[in-house]
């Protein structure tokens, strides 16, 4: 009887440490604007599903959080987990190249970060896997289509 109850038990920690693994939040802390993609191993760039962002972040880092969340420079669907993205204690800072394009008749329309503070344009379009967001603290304004189309998107602060 007890070994049927110490089973149970080293099954309850097993599963216990699983959903903790699981379930864990990854922090970054940036040192310098643009250095998201340094921090962040090609490994577990598409299993992270919570991140908390802290340090300055520009469109390089944008272009790297899109890709994360499901979708790439160009709008097409990658392989991203990202659901909760927290970047109140960041700062979105202009610099870097462009995180998102979209296709204007026959020439293409490029997006980048114009402003310092600024949630610009099509900055999280279409990452349909985000279901929370947390913009950063210094942020002044937020511009049209910025969040379109963030279907699972339920709570944004």
């Amino acid at each position: 009887m007890q070994f049927i109850t110490f089973k149970k038990s080293m099954l309850s920690i097993a599963l216990t440490l699983f959903c903790t693994a699981s379930f864990a939040q990854t922090m970054v802390t940036l040192d310098k604007a643009g250095d998201l993609s340094k921090k962040i191993k090609n490994t577990e760039k598409f299993t992270i599903t919570s991140l908390i962002v802290s340090g300055s972040i520009n469109s390089d880092d944008v272009r790297f959080l899109r890709e994360m969340a499901g979708r790439d420079m160009d709008g097409y669907e990658t392989d991203g987990k990202l659901s909760s993205l927290d970047l109140s204690d960041a700062k979105i800072v202009m610099g870097g190249g462009n995180y998102y394009k979209v296709k204007r008749g026959l020439s293409f329309k490029y997006y980048n970060i114009k402003e310092n503070d600024v949630v610009d344009s099509h900055m999280f379009y279409n990452c349909r896997s985000l279901t929370s967001l947390k913009l950063p603290k210094t942020v002044k304004k937020i511009e049209q289509y910025a969040m379109q189309y963030c279907k699972s998107l339920q709570k944004c602060t």
